[in-house]
């Protein structure tokens, strides 16, 4: 089952631990979250196709959220997915923890 967002322009302008959502566009694979900061680029992917969570002895499907930079993911349910606030605060963590190499 494939992920649909239907409303991709609720992510624009929100802001990331000061990294504004600039654009997010849609390919065939996933949606590309394009984040923007003083000339600086951050790439964040939702893959759109579903993650049997049998395949990683899980008890619900997931969806992956890619942070291209540091080639880093979290695991999300179809309603994590759906939250604008969860992603959000997912792309937060994932900064954070790259936070020391970006200096």
């Amino acid at each position: 089952m494939d992920i649909l967002l239907l409303n991709t322009t609720e992510y624009v302008g929100k802001l990331v631990d000061g990294w504004k959502i600039d654009e997010v566009a849609e390919n065939p694979l996933s949606y590309v979250f394009y984040l923007e900061r003083d000339g600086s680029t951050k790439v964040f992917f939702i893959r759109k196709t579903v993650i049997l969570g049998s395949s990683l002895n899980l008890n619900t499907n997931v969806y992956e959220l890619r942070y291209k930079d540091y080639e880093d993911s979290k695991l999300l349910t179809l309603s994590e997915v759906l939250d604008v606030t969860h992603v959000v605060n997912e792309m937060k963590i994932l900064i954070a923890k790259y936070i020391k190499f970006d200096k």
